[in-house]
């Protein structure tokens, strides 16, 4: 065997037998059987190999080698291009496993995300104890104007209800969607959107709290904004996912972060859709009835927080 062969056939041996392995697993149990790692590592490797496939057949002209490399990269060009037809079970193995794993693997950056809103929450709130006057910056003047007359401007939605909620989920998905798509300005967009949303919950909660409206206000966001809050956090956490895949040197290019990063950030945002969805629901027809005692909305709200949590937590692998 010729000195350069061996050498090359010892450097690269580790990825072929790497790709191999997966490529045996897909073709025995499927796709959707390969974790995240071996997914990502299929993509890698199957770059790799047509590098060695073209440097084979260029530098190396071994006849039996360049036909080994060119059934391996064919079969894994095979899996990585092909177009899996729409299964409804694949859709309930998205939302059972992957969403919650992907989360999961990318906790992280929602939890920046969580940080930073909560960090221009309390200064929208310091900043409008000392100066009322900035609220006006912030909060709609409607809104202004309920609160200072003692207030509540949410009562007006029980009377359409329906409308109401379709309106309220039609904004939510706005709004998450924006957060997540202004990622691709290096994360500046999404940063913008939670700025402006945290200083928005902060004014708002001093002016409630001073005009002694603590009770109604939050017996009205709780039950559908924990969840609702959970969301947006996930869809700026996919949006800073999405920023970083421009700023963070790794061993891919940046156009390959980008379609790696952004491929998990799109799935972030679909498992959002329903839980807001949910939250549209709760806040159109439940959160706004002044029948309903507090405690109970408060309840709601905790139970629906708590029961997202725990699946986005503790859900299986698939």
């Amino acid at each position: 065997m010729p000195a350069e062969l061996k050498s090359f056939i010892k450097e690269k041996r580790a990825n072929w037998e790497r790709l191999s392995q997966i490529l045996s697993k897909a073709e025995k149990r499927g796709l959707r059987k390969l974790s995240e790692e071996e997914i990502d590592g299929l993509g890698q490797l199957y770059r790799s190999i047509c590098s060695d496939l073209a440097y084979a057949k260029d530098q190396i002209r071994d006849e039996k080698l360049s036909d080994y490399l060119n059934v391996l990269a064919g079969k894994a060009h095979n899996y990585i291009y092909q177009k899996e037809p729409f299964r409804l079970s694949n859709v309930i193995r998205f939302y059972r496993y992957q969403f919650p794993q992907i989360f999961r693997d990318t906790k992280n950056y929602t939890l920046f995300a969580f940080l930073f809103f909560i960090a221009f929450s309390i200064l929208g709130y310091f900043t409008v104890m000392l100066d009322e006057s900035f609220a006006s910056l912030v909060i709609p003047p409607h809104i202004i104007d309920s609160i200072e007359k003692g207030e509540m401007w949410t009562t007006k939605i029980t009377t359409v209800a329906p409308q109401a909620s379709s309106a309220i989920m039609t904004n939510n998905i706005t709004v998450t969607f924006i957060a997540f798509a202004l990622g691709v300005t290096l994360g500046m967009g999404t940063l913008y959107i939670l700025a402006l949303n945290g200083l928005l919950l902060g004014t708002m909660s001093y002016l409630i709290q001073a005009r002694g409206m603590v009770i109604p206000f939050w017996s009205f966001v709780l039950p559908h904004g924990i969840i609702e809050l959970s969301a947006i956090m996930i869809a700026g956490g996919a949006g800073l996912l999405l920023g970083s895949a421009q700023l963070i040197a790794t061993d891919l290019s940046r156009k390959e972060s980008l379609l790696v990063k952004g491929n998990l950030a799109v799935k972030l945002i679909l498992g959002c859709i329903p839980v807001l969805i949910v939250a549209a629901i709760v806040e159109g027809f439940f959160s706004p009835l002044p029948e309903v005692s507090p405690f109970f909305k408060f309840s709601m709200g905790i139970l629906l927080g708590f029961s997202l949590w725990i699946y986005l937590s503790f859900s299986k692998r698939y």
